[in-house]
């Protein structure tokens, strides 16, 4: 295998800062063998190569040199004027900038940017769209991060910036600038618009090193990545110049960047896992490491505990790469030190690079002789660690604690590991291979903490399996017999969230809350940004918490700032305190927290200060399994905590519902005689508030305050346990999680036991076990009541900001997810059916003797003890994730949690909306992504009605999954929502929506992002208050005005043709295809019973007859011969059937074969028709033409794929529905309503259809014959016929005529809608109407399907051409 030696950049003249470019893509393009190098990509004249133009360029740039250089020296000519001389001249005569003008500064809003200069594109690109380069040119005296008055952004309060400041802060307030060159003419540095400012971006080229030495490689390296080309300013030849901007080189090494990043990360993921495995298997395998093996096999170092310590260990390895490469560790000389200090300092830091640093042992892992059994390297790792831990000044490292304290990893600290296995580990850390096979190092210098979280993140669901006996270590599923299907997610990475969205909800969920803090405390700033709390219920690695950490700093250092210049140690001091006061966060991993609390602490060092104590802050625990009120303790245990779940005894559930049942009767009189007011007293007291308060003043100077800080919380937890509050708490959680059986009877909590608790009654002698075992099972069940765990937050009212991307996944028990780890044989049972069998096998302890019956295996009793021991595991872990389940369906009448979101087959995504609303402050803000359901499912139509009413939804943008999440389903397949919510005291005026967004860059679109009013929602969805999903502002206007017009099909609470129901519409969905699969017969079984078939379809044995059962995929608009089962292959049951061939449709005896029939007196038991019915698809692919499919059937069964709609009137008249629903305006409004491929029928009951009196006699006579050419060319539909007025033959199938009757029909009903014709072609063809690239997209898809396969768009033409027909009244 080849090797790359290269620690970045091979380039002396460049240096790259911060996350701008992946190292390796800016060397290769720095080398010319990158993306967009060609000649005709930096606008060069054939015949002219880039060696020739770069030593052209070098020429000129010395000549401008030499110039400036005399310059430099001289106090009598302004050092201003000399820079902007020497830079616009290289940028334009060197670097190709075809237009570099000066300016006087640029507004965006109420702010003045005193950038210098504009590199305006030439012409051509200009018309096309490409933007200019901002210019801040400094004099040549003056360093690119020196404040300066000059530099100060009027109108922002400070009163100096520096030069590359400027540039960035404008920069990221421009949307028309997205990057920008900063120069003093001795430096030149390139910068795009960045997220934070903690951590500078750029690449910064040395053009006095380059011009002066006259290095002409590192020069031509430079052109290349600085040319005008680059920056897309020039008119390249083009096809079409003005069709789009010429593409921009940095962008697209930045794009490349991040593709070879996610490639990085997946590589670094796998070395992760190698040196978990090198090391796990390293220590056990270490003849010095009796002790170790003694323990992990006695159980005194459980395999868990073991996996643990080996991530803090990698956690550390991490820390220190990181501190390393930043320049942090060991300390630097700092400003104001002594000689003495000075030569002390570097004495340190040379000894520390040769004999201990981490860099030394990456450079190491590459050289086969260093890797052997002593142990020597290793010895030098546990001095730096204990170094870090409790300082070390000969080697310049400070006294850290957290990470580093003994207690972290005691019994790998005191084992032993030769070099080989350490440095195979660091290999897999600090190496990983590039796609063309060689080796490259990775850079934690500019790797962003979230990449690294992700990383390890992906890791914390891995099962560890050591086996002291073989001498080994690994994974289940790795390395040993096992799976980890059921945990993809998390093993994969693959819902890291991208930058681009944690930003979006910095900017409208925390953005805001520091300006109103800031506004209400303009006397003290600082202090309230530092008192604001902010969490991530669900934090994993911390991504959001670093986030929201690294914006709060930015502002305080900012404000601290008397000038506005601003020091990265200002920045780093301000983001340690912001990570120790403000930061907070919950995961159910205790992995996970440690994790973050490693993030946090990378990111928030600070030279000669320990490690923040943030335990109070990051807390173990399952967000959603506890209170969040503790007034629900007043209500008492609801009954449903005693409902019989796996492994209860009904008996005893019917004796405790009964015993609870009398408490909360006694309870409720109390509580509406006001005689329960304890929980007033017990809060003032019982919170632990007070406590945490002065743990959270203590100091943290040094590692003895942090360890004092340690020891008070760690006595504050022993005490809040026993508090009145917690224990009433885990009372009530525990009624839920327990055991209901006859030996656990007298140990379950009731409303009687709680009620005594809270009035610090001592329990009875009998009832002693019941707080023990609540205790007990609240603790392993991670229950987490968040007003006890951080009262200092919920006694101020909540937090100031939530923010997070929780888990999306269902709260019931997986079976083959459980077994994956634990017991292959159940996890890979062929179906349902056969696991319950063998899951039934292990309750026994019999499974391996009926799976392996003879065998060793199968006669070893030893087995059989521990099957029944997984049993027992087994049913813990379901009847948990039962108990959450009747946890999160209490009413909110009784008390429970979830009153809007606690409904049906409930998502974690939605109980952790609701959570967040709750633990909001009244003032504060919410920002979380979640599916786009939230807004649109009809099980969560409580809450976002609630949101809706109560005017606190301040946005939510929709994006399909186009990338933002890979792997985890793409495009329409997932779809999710930035969501933005506020504090109930506060009123969102203008919410903002977005749907079927592709990118982010959506959001600046005017067109998409539009505004609802509650009303709005109101008037489109009166029922359920869910969204509608408008693709633009138009898509709103046009949906709203009809909804003005029409009554919605069926108005919640109406019956019959009342005014809510006018058409007396009713669905049925006929028949389950698998709960009633037992009253299917296939032909095959139909023919060997002796039925005969008759009526083509029918199967006939004496009065017994079976009809066919339609399927969704059999029929079509306007056609119930649309598939037919005997056409497929074999008549196998197809996913697809393939077309019915024009001459069977055109035979009017046809009829279609079903796969399955059906009784018929089963039909006529779920069916008043005796002639047949309306159907419609239930769920449609987004490749069809069409979303609502529905036509008329004959008297048959229908599948669940397929939902039946009957209206009471019975006569002619029902065709204008039908007629209705099966137009082109109909089609455009269900799709503004659509969040999926599921017609929900909550959706159907609220689309708009004109009621039948609106309906003319003249009118219906129109749609009436149309109507039934369409759709009546069968004989076996004539009793349909017959019982809507029609006597005659059915019509001839013409495939001319039916796409004009169909176009005349659609242009009536937009003319019944209200619609002009210029809305009908909108809704037709958006593009035609409003210009190229317009969002909207209702009928995209028939619109290409017509263009590939007629080459017209013969629907827009014929309806059209109905429209001018039928008003110019020549269509009758």
């Amino acid at each position: 295998m080849k090797t790359s030696r290269t620690t970045g950049l091979n380039l002396p003249a460049l240096r790259l800062e911060g996350s701008l470019f992946l190292p390796d893509i800016l060397e290769k393009a720095a080398l010319g063998q990158s993306r967009l190098q060609t000649e005709a990509d930096y606008g060069l004249p054939k015949g002219l190569k880039l060696r020739d133009e770069a030593s052209r360029a070098f020429q000129i740039a010395s000549a401008q040199w030499r110039i400036f250089a005399a310059l430099l020296e001289r106090s009598d000519f302004n050092p201003q004027r000399a820079s902007v001389q020497f830079v616009s001249e290289l940028l334009r005569d060197a670097l190709a900038y075809p237009a570099v003008a000066a300016v006087s500064g640029v507004s965006i809003g109420d702010r003045t940017y005193p950038i210098t200069h504009l590199a305006h594109p030439a012409p051509a690109a200009h018309a096309a769209g490409a933007k200019s380069v901002a210019i801040v040119i400094a004099p040549h005296n003056q360093g690119l991060d020196d404040s300066d008055p000059r530099f100060a952004v009027q109108g922002s309060g400070a009163k100096r910036k520096s030069p590359f400041q400027l540039a960035q802060e404008f920069l990221n307030a421009s949307p028309a600038h997205e990057w920008a060159l900063v120069s003093n003419g001795r430096t030149l540095r390139l910068l795009r618009d960045a997220a934070t400012l903690t951590r500078p971006s750029y690449l910064e080229v040395d053009l006095q090193d380059l011009l002066a030495g006259q290095r002409f490689v590192e020069f031509r390296s430079a052109w290349h990545l600085l040319q005008a080309s680059r920056a897309g300013l020039l008119d390249l030849a083009a096809e079409d110049a003005t069709k789009a901007p010429p593409l921009v080189a940095w962008a697209t090494w930045q794009q490349a960047g991040q593709e070879e990043g996610t490639r990085v990360r997946e590589g670094l993921r796998r070395g992760v896992t190698e040196a978990l495995i090198t090391l796990g298997q390293g220590f056990i395998q270490n003849p010095a490491n009796d002790a170790l093996r003694v323990k992990l096999q006695a159980g005194g170092l459980t395999r868990d505990n073991y996996f643990a310590q080996l991530l803090r260990l990698v956690y550390r390895f991490i820390f220190v790469f990181t501190a390393e490469e930043r320049g942090l560790i060991p300390a630097a000389a700092q400003p104001g030190d002594d000689d003495a200090t000075v030569q002390a300092r570097h004495t340190a830091a040379q000894l520390y690079a040769e004999g201990y640093a981490m860099a030394r042992l990456r450079d190491l892992a590459l050289r086969r002789r260093a890797q052997n059994r002593h142990n020597d390297l290793w010895q030098a790792v546990r001095i730096v660690f204990r170094g870090l831990g409790k300082g070390q000044s000969r080697l310049g490292l400070p006294a850290l604690g957290g990470l580093f304290a003994d207690a972290q990893c005691p019994d790998l600290d005191d084992a032993s590991l030769n070099n080989a296995a350490l440095l195979a580990a660091i290999k897999s850390l600090r190496w990983t291979s590039t796609a063309g096979g060689s080796l490259t190092p990775i850079s934690y210098h500019n790797m962003d903490t979230e990449e690294l979280g992700s990383v390890y993140e992906s890791l914390l669901e891995l099962v560890p399996d050591p086996d002291v006996h073989n001498r080994s270590f690994g994974f289940v599923g790795l390395t040993s017999e096992g799976s980890t299907a059921g945990n993809e997610r998390k093993t994969s990475g693959s819902y890291y969230t991208p930058k681009s969205l944690v930003q979006e909800l910095i900017r409208s969920a925390l953005d805001p809350v520091i300006e109103d803090r800031i506004a209400q405390n303009a006397q003290q700033p600082v202090e309230a940004l530092l008192s604001l709390k902010v969490v991530d219920p669900a934090c994993g690695s911390g991504h959001f918490l670093l986030a929201a950490a690294r914006r709060i700093a930015e502002r305080v250092a900012a404000l601290r700032s008397a000038d506005g210049a601003i020091t990265p140690q200002a920045y780093r001091h301000a983001m340690r305190e912001v990570v120790a006061r403000c930061i907070f966060g919950v995961d159910r991993n205790p992995m996970a927290i440690e994790l973050a609390r490693t993030a946090l602490w990378i990111e928030g060092f600070e030279e000669g200060r320990p490690l923040s104590f943030l335990d109070h802050h990051l807390r173990v625990g399952d967000a959603l399994l506890g209170l969040t009120d503790l007034k629900a303790l007043e209500h008492g245990i609801a009954k449903d905590a005693f409902k019989v779940l796996s492994g209860d005894d009904k008996a005893v559930c019917k004796e405790l519902t009964k015993a609870n049942s009398t408490a909360l009767k006694d309870l409720e009189k109390k509580r509406l005689a006001k005689a329960f007011g304890q929980l007033d007293v017990v809060h003032q007291t019982d919170s632990g508030l007070a406590a945490l308060q002065a743990i959270e003043a203590m100091p943290e100077g040094d590692t003895l305050q942090i360890a004092a800080k340690a020891q008070a919380y760690d006595t504050y937890l022993t005490q809040a346990r026993t508090g009145r509050l917690a224990l009433a708490a885990n009372q009530l959680l525990g009624a839920y999680l327990l055991p209901k059986t006859d030996t656990t009877a007298d140990t379950i909590p009731t409303t009687a036991t709680l009620y005594l608790t809270l009035l610090a009654v001592p329990l009875k002698q009998a009832q002693q076990a019941v707080q023990a075992q609540a205790n007990a099972a609240c603790e392993k069940a991670r229950v987490l009541h968040w007003p006890l765990a951080f009262p200092q937050v919920f006694a101020a009212g909540g937090f100031d900001c939530v923010l997070g991307n929780p888990p999306w996944e269902r709260i019931k028990l997986q079976e083959e997810e459980f077994f994956a780890t634990r017991h292959t044989a159940i996890a890979a049972a062929k179906n349902k059916a056969e696991r319950s069998q063998r899951i039934q096998w292990l309750s026994e302890g019999m499974l391996a003797q009926h799976l392996y019956p003879g065998s060793e295996l199968g006669s070893d009793t030893s087995v059989g003890l521990k099957e029944r021991e997984l049993y027992t595991e087994f049913i813990t872990a379901r009847r948990t994730a039962e108990a959450a389940s009747l946890f999160a369906h209490v009413k909110g009448e009784d008390g429970g949690r979830y009153p809007l979101t606690g409904v049906g087959d409930v998502n974690t995504y939605a109980l952790f909306a609701e959570t967040i609303k709750q633990i909001t402050s009244s003032s504060g803000r919410a920002g979380f992504i979640v599916p786009s359901g939230l807004a649109t499912d009809n099980s969560t139509k409580d809450f976002f009605g609630h949101l809706i009413s109560s005017n606190t939804l301040a946005s939510f943008y929709e994006f399909e999954n186009e990338g933002f999440f890979p792997g985890a389903g793409q495009g329409h397949m997932l779809r999710f929502a930035l969501t933005t919510v506020l504090g109930h005291d506060l009123t969102a005026e203008q919410p903002k929506y977005l749907f079927q967004g592709k990118k982010i860059s959506d959001l600046l679109d005017e067109n998409r992002v539009l505004v609802l009013s509650g009303e709005d929602i109101a008037l489109v969805n009166p029922n359920t208050l869910t969204c509608p999903v408008f693709q633009s502002k138009q898509d709103a206007e046009l949906t709203k005005k009809i909804y003005e017009r029409s009554p919605i099909i069926d108005r919640e609470k109406s019956k019959g043709l009342q005014d809510g129901n006018p058409w007396g519409v009713s669905f049925m969905r006929m028949f389950d295809m698998s709960n009633d699969s037992h009253l299917f017969k296939s032909r095959a079984e139909l023919i060997d019973l002796g039925f005969q078939i008759e009526q083509g379809n029918n199967y006939v044995l004496g009065r017994l007859r079976y009809l066919p059962l339609y399927e969704a995929k059999m029929l079509h608009l306007f056609n119930h011969r649309y598939g037919d089962f005997e056409l497929a292959a074999d008549g196998q049951r197809a996913h697809i059937l393939p077309d019915v061939p024009l001459e069977k449709l055109s035979d009017q005896e046809y009829v279609v074969q079903p796969y399955y029939w059906v009784p018929e007196v089963e039909v006529r038991e779920r069916t008043d028709s005796n002639q047949g019915f309306f159907a419609f698809r239930s769920i449609n692919n987004s490749a069809n033409a069409r979303a609502f499919i529905g036509t008329v059937l004959p008297l048959a069964g229908v599948g669940n794929s397929a939902v039946v709609m009957h209206s009471e009137l019975l006569d002619r008249r029902q065709v204008a529905l039908w007629g209705c629903l099966s137009s082109i305006t109909f089609e455009y409004l269900i799709r503004q309503k659509l969040g999926g491929t599921n017609m929900n029928l909550f959706i159907l009951r609220q689309m708009p259809v004109p009621a039948p009196h609106q309906f003319t006699d003249r009118e219906i006579n129109f749609i009436y014959p149309r109507f039934m050419e369409l759709v009546f060319t069968a004989q076996d539909l004539t009793p349909w016929a017959r019982s809507v007025g029609y006597h005659g033959d059915p019509f001839k199938y013409d495939t001319l005529r039916r796409p004009r009757l169909a176009a005349e029909l659609d242009a009536f009903f937009a003319s019944k809608y209200g619609l002009t014709r210029n809305e009908l072609h909108y809704i037709l063809d958006p593009e035609a109407v409003m210009g190229d690239g317009f969002p909207s997209e209702a009928l995209s898809v028939l619109k290409s399907k017509e263009l590939k396969e007629l080459g017209e768009y013969r629907t827009r033409r014929l309806v059209l051409e109905a429209w001018d027909r039928l008003h110019a009244e020549s269509l009758h």
